[in-house]
């Protein structure tokens, strides 16, 4: 026999110390904790962990990607390292790099786009407009 006496299942067994401290003699010890301000009901307890698990993982992913969008070259870069074959990227390098002062390097960056031979006609354009700005 259990603290609950006769057979009961085990579900509705209680401590003798809970139904002293309760004064709810053959609650279960879901309904006394609850009672008791001890929390949610069971069923709720797993979905709350999995979410603030996931909230967890998430905010640690978001950490520790938070340096990629430090600046505009940091995120560039990073998107080079990604996607090299689209010349969009390496533009915006460029973009990035001539505001930092570094023409020779956006220039640098922008022949090596026309040199791949992958840009279409509208990034072509920008390219030799740019080009012909910062070669000034």
């Amino acid at each position: 026999e259990g603290w609950g006496g006769g057979g009961e299942e085990a579900s509705t067994l209680q401590s003798p110390i809970d139904a002293h401290q309760t004064g709810r003699v053959g609650e279960t010890h879901h309904e006394t904790a609850y009672a008791l301000g001890g929390g949610l009901h069971p069923p709720y307890v797993l979905p709350v962990v999995v979410v603030l698990l996931l909230v967890v993982c998430y905010a640690q992913s978001t950490v520790a990607h938070l340096p990629v969008w430090k600046d505009g070259m940091s995120l560039w870069r990073h998107a080079i390292e990604r996607v090299p074959q689209l010349p969009v990227v390496q533009i915006q390098l460029a973009n990035s790099l001539h505001d930092a002062g570094n023409d020779a390097e956006a220039i640098a960056v922008l022949e090596a786009v026309l040199g791949a031979g992958n840009p279409d006609e509208l990034d072509r354009k920008r390219i030799h407009q740019k080009l012909d700005a910062w070669r000034k």
